[in-house]
């Protein structure tokens, strides 16, 4: 496991990739499959911002100001089947062939793979599956199963989401909103800007059709060979902060940092801070 020091002594190396100006501009397209996805700068490094699953890129809005301001990056965002502006799926997909579908219509021969919670799941699939596409890996609150959570975490999760089975969308965003593991406390900004997402687009918390379901690679972390960062929010769920730290055993020599002052949607409780552990990372690289 690499040091936690020699990570932050690397920091100073990411701080050269900020320019003092306005963010490049950005364009916005469809790949091949449908999804929406934008882009911004010109680097030979390409990043891909992948949302968690409640939410859609736009919850990466800050982060992406921020990151647009690098030099020799390539920043990409998008929005997975459902959600924000890609159509939602009418036939049988795989979210892992949808990620490399994106990199060939992007035209990146690999790239960072910044990906939120269940959403983790896909770049480490790709990771053994089709590891000449990765560069690296960020996971956010990863959730990678099979994975064994207590019953009282799979009950209240359950709770969380159950309006879901009467399409009672409002009750669901009221229920996220007052749970102090998604956002914190105390982050009323942030907390409003996801209530605000989700009320514009409440698709984003439709029942998935057609997705096939997630592979089993929990048991397989071991041979995941990529450069890792591991980012975890101090005020997140107990046991998502356990499976991030047991992640990140299982993981070769994988970064594992905890965020202050936030919860599982750090990228919209601290952007700037959230950049910066994106940037070093690639810069340590």
């Amino acid at each position: 496991m690499k040091s936690i020091l020699n990570y932050m002594k690397a920091a100073a190396v990411g701080a050269l990739l900020t320019q003092p100006l306005g963010a490049a501009p950005a364009s916005a397209a469809n790949t091949s499959a449908g999804l929406y996805y934008e882009t911004c700068g010109t680097g030979p490094a390409y990043v891909v911002l992948l949302h968690d699953a409640y939410l859609h890129s736009q919850a990466y809005d800050d982060v992406w100001t921020a990151l647009c301001k690098a030099e020799g990056v390539t920043i990409v965002r998008y929005d997975r089947r459902g959600y924000g502006q890609s159509p939602a799926a009418t036939f049988e997909y795989s979210e892992t062939n949808d990620l490399a579908v994106l990199l060939r219509d992007i035209g990146a021969d690999k790239a960072t793979v910044v990906a939120s919670s269940t959403s983790t799941q896909i770049p480490v699939e790709i990771a053994l599956r089709l590891p000449q596409l990765l560069e690296g890996l960020v996971l956010v609150s990863p959730s990678v199963g099979p994975y064994r959570y207590s019953g009282a975490y799979v009950d209240r999760r359950r709770a969380l989401l159950s309006p879901l089975q009467e399409n009672n969308i409002p009750e669901v965003i009221k229920r996220l909103a007052a749970d102090p593991y998604v956002v914190s406390p105390a982050n009323d900004e942030a907390r409003d800007r996801m209530v605000k997402i989700l009320e514009d687009n409440q698709q984003n918390l439709a029942i998935r059709q057609w997705r096939q379901p997630p592979s089993f690679i929990y048991d397989r972390l071991n041979e995941v060979k990529k450069p890792t960062l591991i980012l975890i929010g101090e005020n997140d769920d107990p046991e998502n902060i356990r499976h991030a730290e047991d992640v990140g055993k299982a993981i070769p020599n994988a970064i594992r940092v905890s965020v202050n002052d936030t919860a599982q949607l750090m990228y919209l409780e601290q952007p700037d801070l959230f950049a910066k552990h994106v940037l070093d990372f690639i810069a340590e690289q």
